[in-house]
């Protein structure tokens, strides 16, 4: 309990001179302080918790950050059949991809072939022609050339490529009935290879010109020609 001298009221009185200085007037009292917040507390909004939430699980997925308790405790569970979902839907997206670039591989190669199949000479191109089956193969029309390759046929399915004496052997085993020859397909068919020979044996046509017009090589325009005509020669 505090306590304060109180003096009296001065009185005016006459030649009397006064006696309250400023040093001798109350001072008011200072109010008690009052409880302030720190300034230093941070504070975070919704965003903030959501984003720090994010980064602490992304650490962890990745491999990127300790899986320190805090951050356990903050960061959220993780259902595994989303994550399976996620990872479902990226592979799909993968594939479909994949599956695109193919099919337009597919279809420029197929643009290529045709046009390969249109500049390659072949007995479907002049077969509707009699003076062309004439000129190149000494038949009259299509009918009767085929009506031929169809008798030696056969024969030529079961013929090797002519590759030199030493490397020709007595039998084969396609050589024999209801076999067929093994490896990868043939570049020109039978009926082609067929018409090749009648070709160089009627119009007299170069090697050159016949590997140019049936797109091969003219190594297997040469082995084609000793095959066949072989094969022929023994018609009777």
């Amino acid at each position: 309990m505090e306590y304060a001298l109180k003096l009296p009221d001065p009185v005016n009185v006459e030649g009397a001179e006064p006696s309250q200085f400023s040093w001798t007037e109350e001072t008011p009292k200072r109010k008690a302080p009052s409880h302030r917040e720190s300034l230093t507390k941070s504070s975070k909004t919704d965003a903030d918790v959501g984003t720090e939430e994010l980064s602490v699980e992304t650490a962890l997925l990745h491999g990127d950050a300790q899986a320190t308790p805090e951050a356990i405790e903050n960061t959220p569970p993780v259902d595994p059949e989303v994550n399976l979902v996620q990872s479902l839907l990226e592979r799909i997206a993968f594939l479909e991809q994949q599956v695109s670039s193919c099919e337009e591989k597919i279809s420029r190669l197929e643009k290529e072939n045709a046009v390969l199949l249109q500049c390659q000479f072949s007995l479907d191109k002049i077969k509707d022609d009699n003076a062309a089956i004439l000129f190149y193969t000494g038949f009259p029309n299509y009918e009767t050339l085929m009506s031929f390759y169809r008798y030696v046929e056969p024969k030529l399915q079961k013929m090797q490529y002519w590759k030199g004496e030493k490397h020709l052997k007595a039998n084969q085993p396609y050589q024999e009935k209801d076999k067929n020859k093994p490896g990868p397909s043939r570049k020109v068919s039978h009926l082609d290879e067929f018409l090749l020979v009648l070709m160089r044996l009627k119009a007299g046509l170069f090697v050159q010109d016949l590997a140019d017009r049936f797109g091969i090589s003219t190594s297997l325009v040469s082995r084609i020609w000793h095959m066949d005509k072989f094969a022929l020669s023994g018609i009777k």
